[in-house]
Protein backbone atom coordinates (compact mmCIF):
# COMPACT_ATOMS: atom_id res chain seq x y z
CA UNK A 1 0.00 0.00 0.00
CA UNK A 2 1.37 3.36 -1.00
CA UNK A 3 2.14 5.75 1.88
CA UNK A 4 0.50 9.13 1.48
CA UNK A 5 2.80 12.12 1.98
CA UNK A 6 1.29 15.07 3.77
CA UNK A 7 2.58 18.54 3.04
CA UNK A 8 3.83 20.14 6.26
CA UNK A 9 2.09 23.45 5.63
CA UNK A 10 -1.18 21.71 4.90
CA UNK A 11 -0.75 19.50 7.97
CA UNK A 12 -0.36 22.54 10.19
CA UNK A 13 -3.64 23.97 9.01
CA UNK A 14 -5.67 20.76 9.11
CA UNK A 15 -8.48 20.31 11.59
CA UNK A 16 -6.98 18.83 14.74
CA UNK A 17 -9.84 16.37 15.11
CA UNK A 18 -8.47 14.56 12.01
CA UNK A 19 -5.06 14.25 13.64
CA UNK A 20 -6.11 13.09 17.10
CA UNK A 21 -7.80 9.79 17.97
CA UNK A 22 -10.70 11.58 19.68
CA UNK A 23 -12.30 15.01 19.92
CA UNK A 24 -12.66 17.19 22.98
CA UNK A 25 -15.05 16.22 25.80
CA UNK A 26 -18.33 18.10 25.82
CA UNK A 27 -17.52 19.72 29.15
CA UNK A 28 -14.25 21.18 27.80
CA UNK A 29 -15.86 22.31 24.55
CA UNK A 30 -18.67 24.09 26.41
CA UNK A 31 -16.22 25.81 28.75
CA UNK A 32 -14.08 27.08 25.86
CA UNK A 33 -17.16 28.13 23.92
CA UNK A 34 -18.28 30.26 26.89
CA UNK A 35 -15.02 32.25 26.89
CA UNK A 36 -15.34 35.84 25.76
CA UNK A 37 -12.76 35.55 22.99
CA UNK A 38 -13.04 35.45 19.20
CA UNK A 39 -13.99 32.29 17.33
CA UNK A 40 -10.50 32.11 15.83
CA UNK A 41 -8.94 32.17 19.29
CA UNK A 42 -11.41 29.53 20.47
CA UNK A 43 -10.11 27.30 17.65
CA UNK A 44 -6.54 27.83 18.85
CA UNK A 45 -7.61 27.04 22.41
CA UNK A 46 -9.37 23.85 21.27
CA UNK A 47 -6.27 22.73 19.37
CA UNK A 48 -4.02 23.36 22.38
CA UNK A 49 -6.24 21.30 24.70
CA UNK A 50 -6.52 18.52 22.12
CA UNK A 51 -2.73 18.33 21.96
CA UNK A 52 -2.67 18.03 25.75
CA UNK A 53 -5.05 15.08 25.52
CA UNK A 54 -2.81 13.44 22.95
CA UNK A 55 0.24 13.87 25.19
CA UNK A 56 -1.47 12.06 28.05
CA UNK A 57 -1.75 9.07 25.76
CA UNK A 58 1.65 9.31 24.08
CA UNK A 59 3.56 9.92 27.34
CA UNK A 60 1.52 7.36 29.27
CA UNK A 61 0.72 9.83 32.04
CA UNK A 62 -1.98 10.07 34.67
CA UNK A 63 -4.60 12.82 34.43
CA UNK A 64 -3.21 14.25 37.69
CA UNK A 65 0.19 14.87 36.14
CA UNK A 66 1.39 17.86 34.14
CA UNK A 67 2.59 17.43 30.56
CA UNK A 68 5.08 19.86 29.08
CA UNK A 69 3.76 22.06 26.28
CA UNK A 70 5.44 24.93 24.51
CA UNK A 71 2.42 27.21 24.27
CA UNK A 72 4.10 29.78 22.05
CA UNK A 73 4.01 27.25 19.23
CA UNK A 74 0.32 28.08 19.00
CA UNK A 75 -0.95 31.38 17.58
CA UNK A 76 -2.20 34.32 19.67
CA UNK A 77 -1.53 32.75 23.07
CA UNK A 78 -1.82 36.16 24.75
CA UNK A 79 -5.51 36.20 23.78
CA UNK A 80 -6.69 32.69 24.65
CA UNK A 81 -4.19 31.11 27.06
CA UNK A 82 -4.82 33.45 30.04
CA UNK A 83 -8.62 32.85 29.85
CA UNK A 84 -8.03 29.06 29.77
CA UNK A 85 -6.02 29.37 32.98
CA UNK A 86 -8.22 31.98 34.66
CA UNK A 87 -11.40 29.95 34.28
CA UNK A 88 -9.73 26.69 35.24
CA UNK A 89 -10.10 24.93 31.90
CA UNK A 90 -6.42 24.08 32.08
CA UNK A 91 -4.00 24.30 35.00
CA UNK A 92 -0.25 24.89 35.15
CA UNK A 93 2.44 24.08 37.66
CA UNK A 94 4.11 27.35 36.68
CA UNK A 95 7.49 25.64 36.38
CA UNK A 96 9.61 26.38 33.31
CA UNK A 97 11.71 23.60 31.79
CA UNK A 98 13.78 23.39 28.63
CA UNK A 99 11.93 21.78 25.74
CA UNK A 100 13.16 18.61 24.05
CA UNK A 101 14.95 20.60 21.31
CA UNK A 102 17.02 22.35 23.97
CA UNK A 103 15.89 25.81 22.94
CA UNK A 104 12.40 26.88 24.01
CA UNK A 105 11.23 27.23 27.60
CA UNK A 106 7.89 25.59 28.30
CA UNK A 107 5.57 24.96 31.26
CA UNK A 108 3.71 21.93 32.49
CA UNK A 109 -0.04 21.93 31.84
CA UNK A 110 -2.95 19.62 32.57
CA UNK A 111 -6.65 19.66 31.75
CA UNK A 112 -9.18 20.30 34.50
CA UNK A 113 -10.51 16.85 35.35
CA UNK A 114 -13.83 18.40 36.36
CA UNK A 115 -14.43 19.10 32.69
CA UNK A 116 -13.19 15.72 31.48
CA UNK A 117 -15.49 13.76 33.77
CA UNK A 118 -18.67 14.92 32.14
CA UNK A 119 -21.84 12.81 31.79
CA UNK A 120 -21.72 13.26 28.02
CA UNK A 121 -18.12 12.12 27.76
CA UNK A 122 -17.60 9.16 30.06
CA UNK A 123 -16.20 7.19 27.11
CA UNK A 124 -13.33 9.62 26.77
CA UNK A 125 -12.79 9.82 30.51
CA UNK A 126 -12.67 6.05 30.83
CA UNK A 127 -10.32 5.78 27.85
CA UNK A 128 -7.91 8.17 29.49
CA UNK A 129 -8.19 6.45 32.86
CA UNK A 130 -7.22 3.15 31.27
CA UNK A 131 -3.93 4.66 30.08
CA UNK A 132 -2.62 4.91 33.64
CA UNK A 133 -4.62 3.85 36.67
CA UNK A 134 -3.23 6.00 39.52
CA UNK A 135 -3.44 4.18 42.82
CA UNK A 136 -5.75 5.90 45.27
CA UNK A 137 -4.40 6.63 48.72
CA UNK A 138 -6.29 5.63 51.86
CA UNK A 139 -7.26 9.27 52.35
CA UNK A 140 -8.64 9.56 48.81
CA UNK A 141 -10.61 6.33 49.21
CA UNK A 142 -11.96 7.47 52.58
CA UNK A 143 -12.97 10.84 51.17
CA UNK A 144 -14.83 9.26 48.24
CA UNK A 145 -16.66 6.86 50.60
CA UNK A 146 -17.66 9.79 52.80
CA UNK A 147 -18.74 11.97 49.89
CA UNK A 148 -20.95 9.18 48.55
CA UNK A 149 -22.98 9.25 51.77
CA UNK A 150 -23.78 12.97 51.37
CA UNK A 151 -27.11 13.91 49.78
CA UNK A 152 -26.97 16.77 47.27
CA UNK A 153 -29.96 19.18 47.36
CA UNK A 154 -29.85 20.25 43.73
CA UNK A 155 -32.72 22.76 43.71
CA UNK A 156 -31.60 24.36 46.97
CA UNK A 157 -28.04 24.74 45.70
CA UNK A 158 -29.07 26.38 42.44
CA UNK A 159 -31.49 28.64 44.30
CA UNK A 160 -28.77 29.69 46.74
CA UNK A 161 -26.33 30.27 43.88
CA UNK A 162 -28.84 32.58 42.20
CA UNK A 163 -29.13 34.49 45.47
CA UNK A 164 -25.33 34.73 45.80
CA UNK A 165 -24.98 36.03 42.24
CA UNK A 166 -27.83 38.49 42.74
CA UNK A 167 -26.15 39.75 45.91
CA UNK A 168 -22.96 40.74 44.11
CA UNK A 169 -23.10 44.47 43.49
CA UNK A 170 -20.96 47.58 43.82
CA UNK A 171 -21.47 47.60 47.59
CA UNK A 172 -19.83 44.17 47.79
CA UNK A 173 -16.40 45.75 47.27
CA UNK A 174 -14.26 48.45 48.85
CA UNK A 175 -13.64 51.04 46.16
CA UNK A 176 -11.57 54.11 45.41
CA UNK A 177 -10.57 56.43 48.28
CA UNK A 178 -11.62 54.12 51.11
CA UNK A 179 -9.21 51.34 50.08
CA UNK A 180 -6.49 51.19 52.78
CA UNK A 181 -3.09 52.40 51.63
CA UNK A 182 -0.60 49.71 50.73
CA UNK A 183 1.04 47.74 47.94
CA UNK A 184 -1.34 45.30 46.26
CA UNK A 185 -1.36 42.70 43.53
CA UNK A 186 -2.98 44.83 40.84
CA UNK A 187 -4.35 44.30 37.35
CA UNK A 188 -6.40 46.19 34.80
CA UNK A 189 -9.91 44.90 34.18
CA UNK A 190 -9.82 42.73 31.07
CA UNK A 191 -6.20 41.74 31.68
CA UNK A 192 -5.23 38.51 33.40
CA UNK A 193 -1.79 39.20 34.86
CA UNK A 194 -1.06 40.96 38.14
CA UNK A 195 1.80 43.19 39.25
CA UNK A 196 2.67 44.57 42.69
CA UNK A 197 1.96 48.32 42.77
CA UNK A 198 1.47 50.96 45.52
CA UNK A 199 -2.10 52.20 45.80
CA UNK A 200 -0.97 55.73 44.96
CA UNK A 201 0.20 54.52 41.52
CA UNK A 202 -3.11 52.75 40.94
CA UNK A 203 -5.07 55.87 41.94
CA UNK A 204 -3.22 57.91 39.30
CA UNK A 205 -3.86 55.29 36.61
CA UNK A 206 -7.56 55.06 37.49
CA UNK A 207 -7.94 58.83 37.53
CA UNK A 208 -6.23 59.16 34.16
CA UNK A 209 -8.49 56.49 32.65
CA UNK A 210 -11.63 57.78 34.37
CA UNK A 211 -12.34 54.42 36.02
CA UNK A 212 -12.55 52.93 39.53
CA UNK A 213 -10.22 51.14 41.91
CA UNK A 214 -11.78 47.96 43.27
CA UNK A 215 -10.46 45.93 46.21
CA UNK A 216 -11.50 42.27 45.94
CA UNK A 217 -10.00 40.29 48.81
CA UNK A 218 -6.36 41.39 48.80
CA UNK A 219 -6.19 42.31 45.09
CA UNK A 220 -6.88 45.61 43.36
CA UNK A 221 -8.56 45.89 39.96
CA UNK A 222 -8.43 49.04 37.84
CA UNK A 223 -11.63 49.42 35.84
CA UNK A 224 -15.33 50.22 35.86
CA UNK A 225 -17.07 48.88 38.97
CA UNK A 226 -20.18 48.11 36.92
CA UNK A 227 -18.18 46.04 34.42
CA UNK A 228 -16.33 44.28 37.22
CA UNK A 229 -19.59 43.36 38.96
CA UNK A 230 -20.85 41.78 35.73
CA UNK A 231 -17.59 39.86 35.30
CA UNK A 232 -17.54 38.79 38.95
CA UNK A 233 -21.07 37.42 38.67
CA UNK A 234 -20.04 35.38 35.61
CA UNK A 235 -16.95 34.02 37.39
CA UNK A 236 -18.86 33.06 40.52
CA UNK A 237 -21.59 31.39 38.48
CA UNK A 238 -19.13 29.50 36.27
CA UNK A 239 -17.02 28.01 39.06
CA UNK A 240 -19.88 27.14 41.39
CA UNK A 241 -22.11 25.66 38.69
CA UNK A 242 -19.14 23.51 37.74
CA UNK A 243 -18.84 22.34 41.36
CA UNK A 244 -22.57 21.59 41.61
CA UNK A 245 -22.37 19.58 38.40
CA UNK A 246 -19.45 17.59 39.81
CA UNK A 247 -21.49 16.81 42.91
CA UNK A 248 -24.49 15.71 40.88
CA UNK A 249 -22.21 13.52 38.74
CA UNK A 250 -20.61 12.08 41.90
CA UNK A 251 -17.20 13.17 40.63
CA UNK A 252 -15.57 13.16 44.06
CA UNK A 253 -12.00 12.27 43.07
CA UNK A 254 -9.75 14.41 45.33
CA UNK A 255 -6.15 15.29 44.61
CA UNK A 256 -3.18 16.31 46.71
CA UNK A 257 -1.72 19.67 45.80
CA UNK A 258 1.90 19.18 44.75
CA UNK A 259 3.04 22.41 46.43
CA UNK A 260 1.30 22.54 49.82
CA UNK A 261 -0.03 18.95 50.05
CA UNK A 262 -3.58 20.19 50.61
CA UNK A 263 -6.45 17.87 49.72
CA UNK A 264 -8.20 19.70 46.89
CA UNK A 265 -11.77 18.49 46.39
CA UNK A 266 -15.06 19.63 44.93
CA UNK A 267 -15.94 20.97 48.39
CA UNK A 268 -12.79 23.09 48.78
CA UNK A 269 -13.67 24.83 45.50
CA UNK A 270 -17.22 25.44 46.69
CA UNK A 271 -18.58 28.76 47.90
CA UNK A 272 -18.79 28.73 51.70
CA UNK A 273 -22.49 29.65 51.51
CA UNK A 274 -23.21 26.72 49.18
CA UNK A 275 -21.33 24.34 51.45
CA UNK A 276 -23.53 25.55 54.32
CA UNK A 277 -26.56 24.42 52.29
CA UNK A 278 -25.08 20.92 51.93
CA UNK A 279 -24.21 20.80 55.64
CA UNK A 280 -27.65 21.91 56.80
CA UNK A 281 -29.44 19.54 54.43
CA UNK A 282 -27.44 16.56 55.69
CA UNK A 283 -27.37 17.56 59.36
CA UNK A 284 -23.58 17.96 59.39
CA UNK A 285 -21.63 20.02 61.89
CA UNK A 286 -18.18 21.52 61.45
CA UNK A 287 -15.06 22.09 63.53
CA UNK A 288 -12.25 24.39 62.50
CA UNK A 289 -9.39 26.37 64.01
CA UNK A 290 -9.85 30.04 64.84
CA UNK A 291 -7.63 32.28 62.62
CA UNK A 292 -6.02 29.01 61.54
CA UNK A 293 -3.04 30.13 59.47
CA UNK A 294 -1.88 32.62 62.09
CA UNK A 295 -2.44 30.22 64.97
CA UNK A 296 -0.18 27.78 63.14
CA UNK A 297 2.27 30.63 62.53
CA UNK A 298 2.39 31.25 66.28
CA UNK A 299 3.05 27.55 66.90
CA UNK A 300 5.77 27.57 64.25
CA UNK A 301 7.46 30.55 65.94
CA UNK A 302 7.02 29.29 69.48
CA UNK A 303 6.05 31.29 72.55
CA UNK A 304 9.67 32.26 73.18
CA UNK A 305 9.79 34.47 70.05
CA UNK A 306 6.89 36.78 70.95
CA UNK A 307 4.69 35.69 73.85
CA UNK A 308 2.09 38.41 73.23
CA UNK A 309 1.57 37.34 69.62
CA UNK A 310 1.62 33.66 70.54
CA UNK A 311 -1.07 34.06 73.18
CA UNK A 312 -3.47 36.21 71.17
CA UNK A 313 -3.10 34.05 68.01
CA UNK A 314 -3.45 30.65 69.70
CA UNK A 315 -6.48 31.90 71.65
CA UNK A 316 -8.16 32.86 68.38
CA UNK A 317 -8.32 36.58 69.20
CA UNK A 318 -5.74 37.99 66.77
CA UNK A 319 -8.24 39.71 64.47
CA UNK A 320 -10.12 41.24 67.41
CA UNK A 321 -6.87 42.47 68.96
CA UNK A 322 -5.69 44.19 65.79
CA UNK A 323 -9.13 45.55 64.87
CA UNK A 324 -9.59 47.14 68.28
CA UNK A 325 -6.15 48.74 68.10
CA UNK A 326 -6.84 50.02 64.56
CA UNK A 327 -10.20 51.56 65.46
CA UNK A 328 -9.61 52.84 68.98
CA UNK A 329 -5.92 52.54 69.78
CA UNK A 330 -6.71 50.03 72.54
CA UNK A 331 -4.60 46.90 72.69
CA UNK A 332 -6.93 43.99 73.43
CA UNK A 333 -5.62 41.63 76.10
CA UNK A 334 -7.01 38.10 75.51
CA UNK A 335 -6.70 37.35 79.25
CA UNK A 336 -8.19 40.60 80.64
CA UNK A 337 -10.16 42.13 77.76
CA UNK A 338 -13.80 42.95 78.40
CA UNK A 339 -16.74 41.49 76.50
CA UNK A 340 -17.49 44.95 75.11
CA UNK A 341 -13.95 45.24 73.74
CA UNK A 342 -14.21 41.79 72.16
CA UNK A 343 -17.51 42.67 70.45
CA UNK A 344 -16.06 45.96 69.19
CA UNK A 345 -13.09 44.09 67.74
CA UNK A 346 -15.34 41.51 66.09
CA UNK A 347 -17.20 44.26 64.26
CA UNK A 348 -13.98 45.73 62.81
CA UNK A 349 -12.22 42.55 61.72
CA UNK A 350 -12.03 43.30 57.98
CA UNK A 351 -9.13 45.75 58.27
CA UNK A 352 -7.25 43.34 60.51
CA UNK A 353 -7.80 40.45 58.08
CA UNK A 354 -6.42 42.51 55.20
CA UNK A 355 -3.43 43.58 57.29
CA UNK A 356 -2.52 39.97 58.17
CA UNK A 357 -3.10 38.70 54.63
CA UNK A 358 -0.76 41.29 53.12
CA UNK A 359 1.80 40.81 55.89
CA UNK A 360 2.03 37.01 55.72
CA UNK A 361 1.23 36.37 52.05
CA UNK A 362 2.76 39.46 50.41
CA UNK A 363 6.28 40.59 49.66
CA UNK A 364 8.43 42.03 52.46
CA UNK A 365 8.58 45.32 50.54
CA UNK A 366 4.77 45.55 50.45
CA UNK A 367 3.45 48.81 51.86
CA UNK A 368 0.67 47.97 54.29
CA UNK A 369 -1.64 50.31 56.14
CA UNK A 370 -1.51 49.75 59.92
CA UNK A 371 1.75 47.79 59.59
CA UNK A 372 3.41 50.10 62.14
CA UNK A 373 0.64 49.20 64.57
CA UNK A 374 1.44 45.49 64.19
CA UNK A 375 5.16 46.17 64.60
CA UNK A 376 4.51 48.11 67.80
CA UNK A 377 2.23 45.43 69.24
CA UNK A 378 4.32 42.41 68.18
CA UNK A 379 7.85 43.59 67.24
CA UNK A 380 9.57 40.21 67.63
CA UNK A 381 6.88 38.37 65.66
CA UNK A 382 7.28 40.93 62.86
CA UNK A 383 11.07 40.50 62.82
CA UNK A 384 10.66 36.70 62.66
CA UNK A 385 8.23 36.96 59.71
CA UNK A 386 10.55 39.28 57.78
CA UNK A 387 13.58 37.06 58.39
CA UNK A 388 11.74 33.93 57.24
CA UNK A 389 10.41 35.58 54.09
CA UNK A 390 13.78 37.00 53.12
CA UNK A 391 15.81 33.85 53.75
CA UNK A 392 13.49 30.83 53.28
CA UNK A 393 15.36 28.95 56.05
CA UNK A 394 13.67 25.61 55.28
CA UNK A 395 14.68 25.84 51.60
CA UNK A 396 11.09 25.16 50.54
CA UNK A 397 10.88 24.45 46.82
CA UNK A 398 7.92 25.23 44.60
CA UNK A 399 7.31 25.97 40.95
CA UNK A 400 6.58 29.59 41.84
CA UNK A 401 9.87 30.03 43.75
CA UNK A 402 12.45 30.71 41.06
CA UNK A 403 14.91 32.92 42.98
CA UNK A 404 15.46 34.72 46.27
CA UNK A 405 12.96 37.34 45.04
CA UNK A 406 10.26 34.68 45.50
CA UNK A 407 11.30 33.56 48.99
CA UNK A 408 8.34 35.45 50.48
CA UNK A 409 6.09 32.69 49.10
CA UNK A 410 7.80 30.09 51.30
CA UNK A 411 6.09 31.24 54.51
CA UNK A 412 2.47 30.69 53.40
CA UNK A 413 3.49 27.41 51.74
CA UNK A 414 5.10 26.21 54.98
CA UNK A 415 1.95 27.07 56.96
CA UNK A 416 -0.23 25.22 54.46
CA UNK A 417 2.09 22.19 54.68
CA UNK A 418 1.70 22.18 58.46
CA UNK A 419 -2.06 22.56 58.11
CA UNK A 420 -2.22 19.62 55.67
CA UNK A 421 -0.09 17.39 57.87
CA UNK A 422 -2.29 18.05 60.89
CA UNK A 423 -5.80 18.12 59.43
CA UNK A 424 -5.47 15.75 56.47
CA UNK A 425 -2.75 13.23 57.23
CA UNK A 426 -3.67 12.91 60.90
CA UNK A 427 -7.17 14.08 61.87
CA UNK A 428 -8.96 13.14 58.64
CA UNK A 429 -7.03 9.88 58.26
CA UNK A 430 -7.88 8.89 61.86
CA UNK A 431 -11.57 9.65 61.20
CA UNK A 432 -11.50 7.30 58.21
CA UNK A 433 -9.68 4.64 60.24
CA UNK A 434 -12.52 4.83 62.77
CA UNK A 435 -15.19 4.61 60.05
CA UNK A 436 -16.38 8.19 60.58
CA UNK A 437 -17.91 10.01 57.62
CA UNK A 438 -15.87 13.21 57.33
CA UNK A 439 -15.40 15.95 54.73
CA UNK A 440 -12.39 18.28 54.97
CA UNK A 441 -12.00 21.85 53.82
CA UNK A 442 -8.33 22.57 54.52
CA UNK A 443 -8.52 23.65 58.21
CA UNK A 444 -11.94 22.24 59.01
CA UNK A 445 -13.71 18.89 59.33
CA UNK A 446 -17.45 18.34 58.76
CA UNK A 447 -19.21 15.22 60.06
CA UNK A 448 -22.53 13.90 61.37
CA UNK A 449 -23.53 15.28 64.76
CA UNK A 450 -23.52 11.88 66.45
CA UNK A 451 -19.76 11.63 65.78
CA UNK A 452 -18.90 14.99 67.35
CA UNK A 453 -17.41 13.72 70.62
CA UNK A 454 -15.23 11.20 68.82
CA UNK A 455 -13.99 13.77 66.28
CA UNK A 456 -13.18 16.27 69.03
CA UNK A 457 -11.25 13.56 70.86
CA UNK A 458 -9.27 12.78 67.67
CA UNK A 459 -8.38 16.47 67.24
CA UNK A 460 -7.36 16.88 70.89
CA UNK A 461 -5.16 13.79 70.65
CA UNK A 462 -3.52 15.14 67.50
CA UNK A 463 -2.86 18.46 69.24
CA UNK A 464 -1.09 16.61 72.04
CA UNK A 465 0.99 14.56 69.62
CA UNK A 466 2.05 17.63 67.65
CA UNK A 467 2.33 19.79 70.79
CA UNK A 468 0.14 22.40 69.09
CA UNK A 469 -1.82 25.07 70.90
CA UNK A 470 -4.82 26.63 69.17
CA UNK A 471 -8.51 27.27 69.77
CA UNK A 472 -11.24 25.27 68.08
CA UNK A 473 -14.43 26.83 66.74
CA UNK A 474 -17.16 24.30 67.53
Amino acid sequence: MRTKTVNKKRFKGMATSKILPYSLPTGVKKAINNLEISNVNKQHANRFVQQLLLRYKVQNKSLDEYVEMYSQAFANTIRWLPPLLKFGIIETDGSYVTSSNGQAKCKGYRINKNLLFNPDTYTLANTLKKIVQPQQSAIQKGFIRSANTIKIPEKMLYSKLDAIIGGINADSFICNSIIPLGTYKTRFLGKHTYGHYPLEWSHKKAEKLGVDLILDGSKVIIGSIDQYVRQKRKDVEFHNRLSIERLLNKDYEPKRNLTNNRLDTVFTNFSKDLFEVVKDYNGLCEIDCKNSQYALLANKMGIEVDAAFYNVATMGKLYESLALAIDSGISFNPFKGTKEQLVAGQKARQKAKLLMMLLVFGKVSTKIEYLDLFKNLYPDAYAWIVDYKENNPEAIEAGSIQSSNDYYKALPISLQLIESQFWIDNVLMKCYDEGIVAISRHDSISFFKEDKDEVVAIIQKAKQNFEYNFTLAL
